[in-house]
């Protein structure tokens, strides 16, 4: 499955976040993390050597980062958190 993702947590939730969107190279500019908390994004290659495809990579950490939020999408515009 994939496509677009809102995901809405508190404001001082402690957590851990990555995030992957995986997108056809020719999407590239029609892929974005849109987010209130502060994360640190790279596009890099997928594992798959037969593809053109990549992955929008977010992390970041909010509080301690007790709390792990892993959200992976593939083909989204965007993703909401």
């Amino acid at each position: 499955m994939g496509g677009d993702i809102k995901v809405y947590v508190p404001a001082d939730l402690d957590m851990d976040i990555e995030i992957e969107v995986v997108f056809n190279e020719k999407r590239r500019n029609k892929v974005e993390i849109i987010s209130n908390f502060k994360l640190t994004e790279k596009v890099v290659d997928t594992d798959d050597v037969n593809s053109d495809s990549k992955k929008l990579l977010g992390t970041g950490v909010n509080g301690s980062g007790k709390n792990k939020v892993k959200i992976n999408t593939i083909g989204g515009k965007a993703l909401y958190l």
